[in-house]
């Protein structure tokens, strides 16, 4: 689907795939109902955005604002952490791609090793990788 609006924020068009079935049909039915409505985001919505991530120990929370603020300023958007014990999966994406990561930590929350989870990565490992180098001892 393809969902057009304008500089006010009003959805003007909304395009279905060329492929149809029953499936995309319904979905277009529901999304046919924003067409020519606002979209407004709230002031809350957006802090709430900003603070998407809950960590149990403030180790994790550094380790996420130091790989954060060194993504980010590639336009890469980490969109989705799971925590684990003793390591941490963080999903990256930009531009339609996603890499997704382990960061194994110690008994001294210490970030020891890096692995890339291949099963869920369609690209950008080469560019992460290079601004990744100087976080994992």
């Amino acid at each position: 689907f393809k969902i057009h609006y304008n500089g006010q924020n009003k959805i003007t068009t909304i395009e279905k795939p060329a492929n149809t079935s029953n499936f995309i049909e319904n979905v277009y039915a529901k999304l046919s109902q924003l067409q020519n409505k606002t979209v407004i985001i709230s002031k809350q919505e957006i802090e709430q955005a900003a603070s998407e991530f809950e960590f149990a120990q403030s180790f994790l929370e550094e380790f996420y604002k130091n790989i954060k603020r060194k993504l980010e300023a590639s336009k890469f958007h980490i969109s989705k952490i799971e925590h684990n014990d003793w390591h941490e999966v963080y999903e990256i994406k930009k531009d339609g791609f996603t890499a997704t990561y382990k960061f194994w930590y110690d008994g001294k929350s210490r970030f020891k090793k890096t692995e890339i989870i291949s099963s869920r990565t369609t690209g950008l490992v080469d560019e992460i990788n290079e601004l990744l180098k100087g976080c994992i001892v």
